[in-house]
């Protein structure tokens, strides 16, 4: 009985200190040690002991205190749990709690966050579990970052109970930044004649590959050099094998071509002709385009040089043409320039030097006379003498494909020259010559313009013309004006009637346009070097005549016309001759009537064009060429 009532009353004490402890606990907050659980994806992880039942656990290695999530963009996700419960026991009471999120110091973090959707308040959401049984809040937690460039990827979570108990939990996300955006650098803006090196920049730290043909080849290097101007489609790849989209780069600035030039294979001018260079050529660049220098031009020996009249003397010069583009690519072409003489009259001139000018009265002197006032010089007169020979012994032979048959006269204001042939040797009357049918005028234009023949076909110094030859004669102005044997006249004086005395000897002009003529009084008077006193055409002295003759390159010992009437007392009825005095074995201008039969000499102008060579002398005289060949031929490049 005794045995019975003690195990009773232990029973009974049991019971109540039972009772007794549970209500401590509830009152003093004591719970038992038990295992916590977090709802991960590699198994279950403990964590330590807490005071009250609440929980959490996130989609990483346990414990939360820090994971890392990889993304590739500027985005992440992961799964937090929120348990009321500790092992099988559980809270009674809802918890009240709240998930906020820092850089770690307290600061607003770069990332903005929400919970299944629902956007954090000042980086913090306040949520509740319910209590009664045992609950979890599964939550989906999407981190955003709002500024993209900002370097912090450590988010500090901290998850609290509010009510009615006070515990805190912090862990560490960071978010491991595996971007496939990139760009490019490298890519000039500004024209260069380099090669261009692309150099990818990626936001990721993860990349792996990189490629530069639209994922053909795959290289380890970012950098990638190019040589010429082209469009690269560039992808990068990065560790997990995650390729990234195209991106294109244009490469458009490169230029490795230097500027073109043209030119004419041979620049051909006469000497003492004024152009620039530039005129000859062009000059382009499609891309950085010509530096302002343009073209620049030089000899073989270095010398910078503009102008073709830099070029001297006559011959065949090499000229280097450099031309530069805004990067530094330059061109350099080669060509020549052959610099000839000049034509017609003008090479004369250029052959050969003046002697003197105006009237020559130096008795001795023989040579190129310039005319002045004093002997006809009229620079508006195009068929006026302004050079002329003058004197016994001149260098004026001319000749058309090598025969010495003609001599030159003067050249006149248009540089055309102005030919005398040999005398005929025949005679003939001028009232009754074939040539002179119709009238003394008219008949020049019938008969000789038409053949570009002189002389009847009987005579032995007959002259035919080819076709090429006569394409070198000028139709040309003659003058045919009387002039007066009344009184002694000045050569200024002899030069003026025949320029424009028409009256009298037929016609009605001093002048005539056509290709052939006789020679004018003052041609023979202007021949000789005693002008001061051979200027005497009246027909009753004979005084000079031997001076007359011998000093002059046209004296001859044959009665010869010349193209100018006699205006005197006896009317149309005489034309002025070189007359041969006997008496004298001299030369006079004489007035002789036309049924009178005298030799002939032909005049004509051979055209300011007309190509020469030679130097005037008997055994090299001016001759007519039908090209350069024989110029050319005989340069040597310089």
């Amino acid at each position: 009985m005794r045995k019975r009532k003690a195990l009773i009353g232990l029973l009974v004490f049991l019971l109540i200190s039972s009772i007794i402890f549970f209500i401590a606990r509830i009152f003093l907050g004591i719970q038992e040690t038990s295992a916590r659980y977090a709802f991960i994806s590699t198994g279950q992880t403990s964590f330590s002991t807490t005071p009250f039942y609440f929980d959490i656990a996130c989609n990483n290695s346990s414990p939360c205190s820090n994971f890392t999530l990889p993304t590739t963009t500027y985005t992440v996700n992961f799964n937090l749990g929120i348990m009321n419960f500790i092992g099988s026991d559980f809270n009674g009471d809802d918890i009240d709690y709240q998930i906020s999120i820092s850089d770690g110091a307290g600061v607003h973090d770069a990332y903005d966050f929400s919970v299944d959707g629902v956007s954090a308040a000042n980086d913090t959401i306040t949520k509740t579990i319910l209590g009664g049984s045992s609950r979890t809040d599964s939550l989906s937690i999407t981190l955003t970052k709002t500024s993209p460039s900002s370097i912090d990827n450590n988010v500090y979570f901290t998850v609290s109970s509010v009510s009615p108990y006070t515990k805190s939990f912090t862990f560490v996300v960071t978010v491991d930044r595996q971007s496939l955006n990139f760009t490019v650098t490298g890519n000039p803006t500004n024209w260069t004649n380099q090669d261009v090196t692309l150099t990818v920049v990626p936001e990721a730290s993860n990349i792996t590959a990189y490629s530069f043909d639209n994922g053909a080849t795959w290289q380890s290097s970012p950098s990638k050099t190019f040589s010429s101007n082209q469009t690269v489609y560039i992808k990068i790849r990065n560790s997990n094998g995650d390729t990234s989209g195209t991106v294109t780069e244009n490469i458009t600035k490169i230029d490795k071509t230097p500027p073109t030039i043209n030119l004419p294979n041979r620049i051909t001018i006469t000497i003492g002709d004024s152009a620039a260079l530039t005129g000859y050529s062009s000059v382009s660049d499609t891309q950085s385009g010509v530096d302002s220098s343009g073209v620049i031009f030089k000899k073989s020996n270095n010398t910078v040089v503009t102008n073709v009249n830099e070029f001297t003397p006559v011959g065949w010069y090499k000229i280097i043409a450099t031309a530069t583009d805004n990067v530094g690519n330059t061109n350099t072409v080669e060509t020549s320039i052959m610099v000839h003489p000049p034509t017609g009259g003008h090479y004369v001139l250029f052959k050969q030097s003046v002697a003197g000018v105006g009237k020559n009265t130096g008795g001795t002197t023989s040579g190129l006379f310039q005319d002045n006032a004093d002997t006809g010089a009229d620079a508006s007169c195009a068929y006026c003498s302004q050079y002329y020979y003058s004197g016994p012994t001149v260098d004026n032979y001319f000749s058309f494909a090598g025969s010495n048959k003609f001599r030159i006269l003067n050249i006149p204001t248009n540089y055309d020259i102005k030919i005398i042939g040999n005398i005929s040797s025949r005679t003939q009357r001028w009232s009754n010559s074939s040539i002179f049918s119709s009238s003394q005028y008219t008949a020049w234009q019938t008969w000789w313009n038409n053949r570009y023949i002189y002389y009847d076909s009987n005579d032995s110094n007959r002259l035919s013309f080819s076709a090429t030859d006569a394409t070198h004669i000028a139709n040309a102005t003659f003058y045919a004006g009387e002039i007066d044997d009344t009184r002694v006249n000045s050569i200024a004086d002899i030069i003026n009637s025949e320029r424009t005395h028409s009256s009298g000897t037929g016609g009605s002009s001093a002048s005539f346009t056509g290709h052939f003529a006789y020679p004018n009084v003052s041609d023979y008077l202007k021949a000789g070097n005693k002008q001061e006193t051979i200027y005497d055409i009246d027909s009753a002295s004979i005084a000079n005549a031997s001076t007359f003759r011998n000093s002059s390159w046209l004296g001859s010992g044959q009665n010869i016309w010349t193209m100018n009437g006699n205006d005197s007392t006896l009317g149309s009825t005489q034309f002025w001759a070189l007359y041969y005095a006997w008496s004298q074995s001299g030369n006079r201008i004489y007035g002789l009537t036309t049924i009178t039969s005298n030799y002939y000499q032909p005049v004509f102008y051979i055209t300011e064009a007309t190509i020469l060579s030679g130097t005037g002398t008997s055994s090299d005289p001016f001759t007519v060429r039908e090209n350069w060949d024989w110029f050319d031929n005989a340069q040597v490049l310089q």
